[in-house]
């Protein structure tokens, strides 16, 4: 179950330190109370309409493909704003870079939970007697990434955003690297023939004679 349970680690710890790290990192550069509040937003309102077609795209592509490419181009994401930080630190750059890292974050982010948990569900089906096991591990996972995430996300603000954005993006890359040791979906049991030919002949191999009506009929 390391296959399921290591991703979905870094997943989740990478997706709480970005969900409230981002805004923390608009009110840091940008100063303003208002943009952070636009901040947060542009990265839910996207990532809440993404939910539905995420899941679409997992069932298409398989939860593992989709799993690993999301949480890289989060990561491409990331590093390229952490490499904007470093060059423009303030001004117009820097605010424009920090407000469009909140909606793209945000829609990779919920593609990359939606394959998770598809993966999840899945590992649950395949451990036949502990699929509540399974299903309470990955729960412990995502409550204490939501908890730590925004703490760490915190602490490492302090050293500047460049090197919070890094952090993150170092785990990113680990969860879509981690991704490609997802098992893949079960395969479907193939479905009953559905065969309305009734057999012509009778159990000793002769061919069933009807009977003909009766006088009375």
């Amino acid at each position: 179950m390391r296959g399921v349970y290591l991703p979905r680690a870094a997943d989740a710890l990478t997706s709480a330190m970005s969900t409230y790290g981002i805004p923390l990192l608009v009110l840091t550069t940008t100063s303003s109370a208002a943009l952070t509040g636009a901040a947060f937003a542009l990265e839910w309102i996207p990532r809440l309409a993404a939910s539905g077609w995420a899941g679409a795209l997992v069932d298409r592509r398989g939860a593992a493909s989709v799993f690993h490419l999301a949480a890289l181009g989060r990561a491409l994401a990331l590093a390229a704003g952490a490499v904007l930080l470093h060059l423009h630190p303030s001004g117009l750059v820097a605010s424009v870079t920090v407000m469009v890292l909140a909606p793209t974050t945000g829609v990779l982010t919920a593609i990359s939970y939606i394959a998770a948990e598809t993966a999840g569900a899945a590992a649950g089906r395949r451990a036949e007697g502990q699929a509540h096991r399974v299903q309470a591990i990955l729960l412990g996972i995502e409550q204490t990434a939501t908890v730590a995430g925004p703490a760490l996300a915190g602490v490492l603000l302090l050293a500047g955003p460049p090197p919070m954005l890094a952090v993150i993006t170092t785990l990113s890359l680990l969860a879509a690297l981690l991704a490609l040791r997802t098992p893949p979906r079960p395969s479907r049991p193939p479905a009953p023939r559905n065969d309305s030919r009734a057999p012509d002949s009778s159990p000793g191999g002769a061919p069933s004679v009807p009977f003909p009506p009766s006088a009375g009929s």
